[in-house]
């Protein structure tokens, strides 16, 4: 990854904010992000890739999402790759695999409240490096 080096296409940005989160590396997904919405985005927050390519725009959203939450494995995995320029945020209603829907508050750094809507009837298991 670090071979690729930044620039490219809206679209190969989208795929490094996204490897970098699932690397547990928030802050670098979040410069890749910035230098995306800087360089490769336009006022309507379209991708600019020649011509309009909606790969970027959807795989910066799907990054921004590993960031906050992965739910790859058999566990939903909160703000692990939490970058620290969001010392402050909320999500609510972002969808985690095996069918769960998180909303969730940090401040200062730190947990506040995680809400676990489960709508299959299965148990999950939660995991957060971040401080309650």
């Amino acid at each position: 990854m670090n071979e690729r080096r930044w620039g490219g296409t809206g679209w190969s940005n989208a795929w490094k904010i996204n490897f970098w989160a699932r690397l547990l590396n928030g802050n670098h997904s979040y410069l890749i992000h910035q230098e995306l919405l800087k360089t490769a985005t336009l006022n309507n927050l379209f991708d600019t890739h020649p011509s309009f390519q909606i790969d970027g725009n959807f795989g910066a959203t799907s990054g921004v999402s590993e960031m906050l939450i992965q739910s790859h494995l058999d566990k939903i995995q909160l703000l692990l790759a939490f970058a620290d320029a969001l010392a402050n945020g909320f999500i609510n209603g972002l969808g985690a695999r095996g069918n769960f829907v998180i909303n969730t508050h940090w401040a200062i750094g730190s947990l506040a409240t995680a809400d676990v809507l489960v709508r299959n009837g299965v148990e999950c298991a939660i995991l957060s490096k971040m401080p309650i």
